[in-house]
């Protein structure tokens, strides 16, 4: 199983097509606007927790919101 980290313009594409703002995601998931901005930028990894509560609130499977670690690193 290849090692898998989080894709955060994968949260960002969904975030925008449930039509969320950044500040209601980053209050349901219990986190500042600043961190939801890291972790779509990708400068920020998420806890799996954290992840998965972020999926939720989107609206998708916590896999979509992840990638191969090399994927990542390529693109």
């Amino acid at each position: 199983m290849p090692d898998l980290t989080f894709n955060g313009p994968a949260l960002r594409s969904a975030r925008r097509r449930a039509r969320i703002p950044a500040t209601r995601l980053a209050r349901a998931a219990g986190r500042t606007e600043r961190s939801v901005r890291g972790y779509e930028t990708g400068n920020v990894q998420p806890p799996i927790r954290i992840a998965a509560r972020l999926a939720a609130e989107v609206g998708v499977d916590l896999v979509e919101l992840l990638a191969p670690a090399d994927e990542r690193r390529a693109g």
